[in-house]
């Protein structure tokens, strides 16, 4: 079977499109797709060298640290108001986009969408 030019250059462009557009992995249409749905929820690593704090240690359970402020337990913790979170707060010192450091709690990094009881408003 013989192909001319203009079939040629046609099949090559049309593979050329579904190879970059319709890939194996989505391609490109695929990529802008993935993007728009994990858009602000990517997940940051806490600082190289830092572990989170976790809830279950003595000290920081005790101050009632919560890595996520809209699931604090309201009954529990009367003196939660919406919007607190560590990011706000007085204690807080931030070392990048999700983490920061407490003054209260001396081991770990907390996150900046976090919360506890001691939290104090920055002013």
């Amino acid at each position: 079977m013989k192909t001319s030019r203009r079939q040629f250059i046609g099949l090559f462009t049309g593979g050329i499109f579904t190879t970059l557009f319709l890939g194996k992995s989505g391609g490109v249409l695929g990529a802008l797709a993935a993007d728009k749905k994990g858009a602000g929820k990517k997940a940051i690593d806490p600082p190289a060298g830092q572990a989170e704090a976790s809830p279950s240690d003595a000290l920081v359970g005790a101050i009632g640290y919560i890595p996520d402020a809209t699931k604090v337990d309201k009954k529990k913790y009367p003196q939660y108001k919406a919007g607190q979170a560590c990011g706000k707060c007085a204690l807080y010192t931030k070392l990048n986009d999700g983490w920061g450091k407490c003054q209260m709690i001396a081991n770990g990094v907390v996150r900046t969408s976090g919360w506890c009881g001691s939290f104090n408003a920055k002013t």
